[in-house]
């Protein structure tokens, strides 16, 4: 049933796994993380990292890295975000609540 509502990953801590990708060098905050089930053996993430005046395809690298290496987690959907992009406005805000949780 927990792959049918593509349900959380029981032994992953998603508070490690935001931690470590806050840990990035040029990472300035990350927003739209969510981890989840696709399949059994399938574990699923996806985010959107807000990076501070760096190439953003090093930050992307070093995320891709820390999820496989750290949490063994081999499907990611990164999107990469310049700080002064702009485009709080248009994110889906539903998906930040665990986001403002974290700032707080």
């Amino acid at each position: 049933m927990n792959v049918l509502m593509e349900g959380k990953l029981e032994k992953l801590d998603v508070e490690k796994v935001w931690g470590k990708l806050l840990q990035i060098p040029g990472v300035h905050t990350l927003h739209d993380f969510h981890v989840w089930r696709i399949t059994s053996d399938f574990p699923s993430i996806s985010c959107h990292l807000v990076v501070s005046n760096q190439d953003h395809d090093v930050a992307l690298r070093g995320a891709l890295k820390e999820l496989h290496d750290t949490f063994d987690l081999e499907h990611a959907t990164i999107q990469v975000e310049g700080v002064n992009a702009g485009v709080e406005q248009y994110e889906h805000h539903r998906c930040n609540k665990y986001a403002a949780s974290r700032e707080s």
